[in-house]
């Protein structure tokens, strides 16, 4: 049977029998499964290669799942692993990627973007701005995309702040109960909504915008 290679982002894992892991993992293919037998054993090599949030280029072979033959440590992110809150955080991410992999998702764009905030998260001492980014161009990409300049309702233009029972822009007379953020919060959202990590350097948010954006 014909072995491939892929490149996968270690979502999670769980015991298999006495000896070996299951893993789900991510890649720009979607959402994948592996059996990495005897992967439990103390003396295995694929030990520390299969932990979760490990960045690896996997060797497989099978149908529905796939039996790893090698495995090769892109990046672990130790550093990521080593502080809790940051950890946390990646682990959060790497839930949310499998949540929206249930619909229609564009790997080819998610996958290389997941990395780069893997990457900031672990470097950055603003790290959390990456996670709300995260969070926010994932709504794009799942096909949420959220209206910034009108009210949802009439298209006004004025007196507009974002309901988030709406989940979006409202002008004073379309605007119900329910949690309001003002609209220089929203303009700050809307900064990281549109920020390219390529071109942009980086983005800056006070750690109470934050906050606020994310309650």
């Amino acid at each position: 049977m014909e072995t491939k290679k892929t490149e996968v982002i270690i979502c999670k894992h769980q015991d298999y029998k006495e000896s070996s892991r299951l893993l789900v993992a991510y890649s720009l293919k979607g959402r994948l499964s592996f059996l990495a037998q005897g992967a439990n054993k103390l003396s295995s090599p694929l030990r520390s290669s299969t932990e979760t949030l490990n960045r690896v280029l996997v060797s497989h072979t099978g149908r529905n799942l796939q039996i790893i033959k090698d495995i090769e440590v892109i990046k672990d992110y130790a550093t990521l692993k080593a502080d809790l809150i940051r950890y946390t955080h990646a682990l959060h991410l790497l839930e949310l990627v499998l949540f929206v992999l249930e619909g229609d998702t564009d790997n080819e764009i998610l996958y290389p973007f997941l990395v780069k905030i893997l990457d900031r998260l672990e470097t950055e001492p603003d790290f959390q701005v990456y996670v709300l980014m995260f969070e926010s161009k994932l709504l794009y990409l799942i096909g949420l995309q959220p209206r910034f300049s009108s009210c949802l309702v009439c298209g006004g233009k004025e007196e507009l702040l974002f309901s988030v029972p709406e989940g979006g822009m409202c002008c004073s007379k379309h605007r119900f109960s329910g949690k309001l953020i003002s609209r220089e919060l929203v303009r700050c959202w809307e900064c990281l909504y549109r920020f390219d990590l390529n071109k942009d350097g980086k983005p800056h948010l006070e750690i109470g915008q934050i906050r606020d954006l994310r309650a």
